[in-house]
C-alpha cells in the first residue's frame, strides 16, 4: 500500500499519488499533526481528473476537474495529532491525481497519508 509523509510547507497543493494516474484510489489512512503548527489549518483531499470521452460525450469539453473529496480543520498546539482511519475514510475514493491541500501553507503540519489502488 503506497503512502507518503509531507510538511505542508509550500503553497498551493502537494500530489500524492503519481503512480498508476488512471487507477482510482482508496484513502486507508489520513493522519495530521498540528502540534508545531502555528495556527488551526484545514487540510483539503482533492481529486484531479478529465473526463473521459464515452459514447454519449464524444467530447466532454470539461476540461480538468478537482472535486473536494475530504476536509478537516485542526485545531494546532499540544495533543493535536487527528488520525483517521479506514472507517471514517471509507467513502474517500479519489478517480484520477490525489493532492493534498492546505489553507495557510505551514511547515509545522504534518500530513501522513495511506491508500490502496481499487
Amino acid at each position: 500500500m503506497p503512502s507518503l509523509v509531507t510538511t505542508m510547507a509550500a503553497p498551493g497543493l502537494v500530489v500524492v499519488a503519481t503512480e498508476k494516474p488512471t487507477a482510482k484510489k482508496k484513502i486507508t489512512s489520513l493522519i495530521i499533526d498540528n502540534v508545531a503548527g502555528g495556527a488551526a489549518r484545514r487540510v483539503d483531499v482533492r481529486d484531479s481528473f478529465i473526463p473521459s470521452i464515452t459514447n454519449l460525450n464524444p467530447a466532454p469539453g470539461m476540461g480538468v476537474q478537482n472535486p473536494l473529496r475530504f476536509s478537516v480543520t485542526i485545531p494546532n498546539g499540544a495533543g493535536m495529532v487527528w488520525n483517521f482511519d479506514e472507517t471514517e475514510l471509507r467513502n474517500v475514493e479519489v478517480l484520477g491525481a490525489l493532492e493534498l491541500i492546505i489553507d495557510n501553507p505551514d511547515a509545522g503540519t504534518i500530513v501522513t497519508i495511506a491508500w490502496e489502488h481499487v
